[in-house]
């Protein structure tokens, strides 16, 4: 936000200069971005007053003028080319010697003709934004002759370029900054008084102009002015003008121009409307389903969410409260009555349109941050009284309209005065943090044991007791306060045993050689359907990018476009993981479910010399997947079932479930994938939900048994889709307690030994009792149930039994 010094000082002005006060606002919480000069520098312009105006005699797109620039240098011949030139209007000369930035001006010759002087126009004196097509600057009419340009229009004076915080909404206006400035430097603020007294015509009807709220939560208070017969040829007074351009806005119309000037001065955001365009009755309400507006910056909008806020009347939508008006019934030069809107919308209704619409104004910026809900008959008055000043016009009584049950109430928050000691650890004496509290624009009132303050209206952030010790501390200057050691209970959070921290996780893969990623929740929606197309993503309205549009349901599209950033650099062995929440439709809401999601690719290890070289393949990454299970000590409750996913291999994929419910996949990224991805080598990636693997059972003691260790070996031929887990379940069961593990060392499937469909699986089987020696015949019956239990269950067949 730009503001004048100047005019800010003409509100409050403390003895300091421009970089003094722009440290001490900063110092304050009030941070000042920066401090620049509010023109180029210009040298020798003084005003002058045009005598007579002549074609030049060799040109007719030149004139020839004398233009009077006071006793001093007196008459000049000047040269010009601006079409607008005509007796008696006063405008800037630079004279002999005088410069415009690095342009020194001389003496020039122009098809025989000598120019003694340069007539300028207000882009070149830097006074302006707008483009006047060479037109020069016209000065008022009291403009005095031979007067220095610099010193009439106070072009000694530096803008203020403040960065507000979002809560500081009531310093978005010169009263609030000079509010602020009053409480730091304990010093009074000047209000602008009403200069006019303004004459209402008579309440007859076309004077007054009807307006219903329909929307009374969204809009509390409304008040409107008709103003008619304005003089539409006229243009906003000059130092006006010079105010808007400082602060980074624009010269429109004088109606448009005051109203800016308004919000700019008091933050209170006004509209105004062509009345003629209007018809019937204004009414504040919630768009139609479908509804459009074309708005004044040539956007058409279709009106689609149903807390929109709209002007309308009879037949149309007139503007989008709070943030912008429609073209139906914008100010232009042909406007001749108007109607003044000054009105308090709520912020959450205001915040929720813009991010719908993606609009933000200097309006709507205002509105969100919480405008003065006692400030809107006070601006429209202000508003009338500069208007009427600059084009005239007869002004019409004011039409309002309250909802009591919506409108704002003023805060009453209690103070303990042993909270702010505890809080600052300080003690500040009464005396002071009432001046503090009352500087601030508070209503203070003693009690026993501390103070009952009323809220200003214009502070929205303060809506309690720790908010007003906030101000008490920033106003009584951090720096006065002592640095102290706190004195503070605290008491250590108990994690219970069954509990696995994302932390021990992490460290767990960072030891099996992986290196942790943290991607965007946002991601683009073209990239979420390659990997999961069946399933539903939440859509933004307003995203950052166009590929940050949906927020992802997988971890693994962020893990992907990391590969492929470090495949460009020709990294041999590669090995990510990621722990992040996801996005998953679940019936009729939205739930954010944590998920660990992995990738491996090209080489398993390092180069050495006594390991043959080799790529990583499914069952690395099914490794690193048990060694994480592990962690919950219930390895038996998690099983690896062949499953296809959309992103995956048909051929190399398995799904992950723990006990009955799946919890994610693992396997090969899919062919397609891979070629589409532009990846340079296959690679394998897994997804679990974090939930499935974060607790852990107690371990119990077992002592370990002192007897022999017995190994048997087994192969069974079984049907080619029955998993080896499947089998090492079920002989787990049938052996009971003297099953230490089984492994398989071997699966055939060679056609002339094994018949078609079928598979050999052999087992190692590792027996111990844990009370006394195993004998060949307990051996043998142990292995006569696992045959048994294996035939029963999988029509499985005993190749070979080895003892």
């Amino acid at each position: 936000m730009k503001l004048s010094e100047n005019w800010i000082r003409e509100w409050v002005n403390p003895a300091i200069n421009a970089k003094h006060l722009a440290e001490r606002l900063t110092s304050f919480g009030l941070e000042v971005d920066s401090i620049s000069p509010v023109v180029h520098s210009f040298a020798g312009v003084v005003i002058g007053v045009v005598s007579s105006v002549e074609t030049h005699p060799t040109a007719n797109y030149l004139s020839f003028c004398h233009v009077d620039v006071g006793k001093k240098t007196g008459m000049l011949k000047i040269i010009c080319k601006a079409t607008n030139l005509r007796i008696g209007l006063k405008v800037p000369v630079v004279l002999i010697g005088g410069r415009i930035g690095d342009k020194k001006i001389k003496k020039i010759q122009l098809r025989g003709l000598s120019s003694y002087g340069m007539i300028c126009s207000e882009q070149e004196l830097g006074l302006s934004l707008e483009n006047r097509n060479g037109l020069i600057m016209e000065l008022p009419s009291n403009a005095p002759v031979g007067k220095n340009l610099y010193d009439y229009l106070q072009l000694n004076d530096f803008i203020f370029d403040i960065n507000l915080t979002p809560n500081r909404g009531d310093c978005a206006s010169v009263r609030g900054v000079a509010n602020e400035i009053g409480a730091i430097e304990k010093i009074s603020v000047k209000i602008p008084r009403i200069e006019s007294n303004i004459a209402l015509s008579p309440i007859i009807g076309d004077m007054v102009f009807p307006v219903f709220i329909e929307a009374k939560e969204a809009c509390p208070h409304y008040i409107g002015r008709v103003i008619r017969n304005i003089n539409d040829n006229t243009r906003t007074s000059l130092w006006m003008r010079e105010r808007l351009r400082r602060s980074g806005l624009r010269s429109i119309h004088p109606v448009v121009d005051v109203t800016n000037y308004i919000m700019l001065e008091l933050g209170q955001p006004m509209h105004a409307f062509d009345l003629d365009k209007l018809s019937g009755k204004l009414y504040v309400r919630y768009a139609n389903s479908n509804e459009n507006i074309t708005l004044i910056d040539g956007t058409n909008i279709t009106l689609n969410h149903h807390n929109t806020l709209v002007i309308a009347d009879a037949n149309q939508v007139h503007a989008i409260a709070g943030v912008m008006g429609g073209v139906s019934a914008a100010i232009n030069k042909e406007t001749k009555n108007v109607f003044l809107e000054s009105a308090y919308f709520t912020p959450n209704n205001i915040i929720v349109t813009t991010r719908h619409y993606n609009l933000n104004t200097d309006s709507s910026y205002r509105f969100e941050r919480g405008v003065d809900f006692s400030l809107q008959r006070f601006a429209i008055e202000r508003a009338t009284d500069l208007l009427l000043a600059i084009t005239g016009g007869r002004p019409g009584p004011i039409e309002e309209q309250v909802i009591k049950e919506t409108y704002p109430t003023t805060k009453i928050i209690n103070l303990r005065r042993d909270r702010i000691k505890c809080l600052l650890g300080v003690e500040i004496s009464d005396e002071e943090i009432y001046q503090i509290l009352h500087s601030l624009g508070m209503i203070v009132k003693s009690k026993t044991d501390g103070w009952e303050v009323k809220i200003p209206s214009y502070r929205f952030d303060i809506t309690q007791e720790t908010n007003l010790i906030g101000e008490i501390a920033r106003l009584y200057n951090y720096e006065r306060i002592p640095q102290t050691i706190l004195s503070n209970k605290t008491t250590m959070l108990t994690l219970p045993e069954t509990k696995i921290t994302t932390s021990r996780i992490r460290h767990l893969m960072v030891d099996r050689g992986y290196n942790e990623i943290v991607s965007y929740s946002f991601i683009n929606n073209k990239l979420q359907n390659q990997f999961n197309p069946n399933l539903e993503y939440l859509t933004l309205f307003n995203p950052m990018t166009i590929d940050m549009n949906v927020m992802r349901n997988s971890l693994w599209p962020g893990l992907i476009t990391a590969i492929k950033h470090n495949q460009s650099y020709q990294i041999t062995r590669i090995k990510l993981f990621e722990i992040g929440n996801c996005f998953i439709r679940s019936k009729e809401t939205w739930q954010q479910v944590a998920k660990i999601a992995g990738l491996i690719t090209k080489k398993a290890h390092n180069l050495q010399w006594g390991t043959e070289e080799r790529t990583v393949d499914f069952y690395d990454l099914k490794g690193d997947i048990s060694s994480l299970l592990s962690l919950s000590r219930s390895e038996k409750d998690f099983r690896f079932i062949c499953a296809e996913h959309p992103a995956l291999h048909p051929g190399q994929s398995a799904a992950l479930y723990f006990k009955e419910a799946c919890i994610g996949y693992m396997g090969a990224l899919h062919p397609k994938l891979v070629q589409d991805l532009c990846l340079t080598s296959h690679l394998y990636i897994f997804e679990i939900e974090l939930t499935a693997i974060t607790k852990t059972q107690i371990p119990h003691y077992r002592c370990y048994s002192k007897f022999p260790i017995v190994y048997r070996a087994i192969a069974v031929v079984v049907d080619q889709d029955i998993e080896v887990s499947q089998i090492e379940e079920e002989i787990a069961r049938s052996t009971g307690d003297l099953l230490i593990i089984s492994e398989v060392f071997d699966i055939y499937k060679k056609r002339e030994h094994i018949k078609s469909g079928k598979k050999s699986v052999a087992l190692r089987l590792t027996l111990q009792d844990p009370f006394r020696t195993l004998t060949d015949k307990k051996i043998k019956q142990a292995i006569e149930r696992v045959v048994t239990a294996l035939g029963r269950k999988f029509n499985a067949k005993l190749r070979e039994i080895n003892k």
